[in-house]
């Protein structure tokens, strides 16, 4: 996960947006979908460094 390369925890994550640990949970696993804007900013990263080549 991008999160853990970034040297962060689920935790930090909570503390960083203030989504709930199951909300991030059900992004991880694939059961919902974050809204493409969310993490970028929490991470750092540009949009297309969290969707995948194709």
């Amino acid at each position: 996960m991008l999160w853990e390369k970034a040297g962060l925890t689920i935790e930090d994550l909570v503390t960083a947006t203030g989504i709930p640990r199951g909300t991030l949970y059900n992004w991880e696993a694939g059961i919902r979908m974050p809204p493409i804007d969310m993490f970028p900013i929490a991470l750092g990263v540009k949009v297309q460094t969290l969707l995948p080549d194709e």
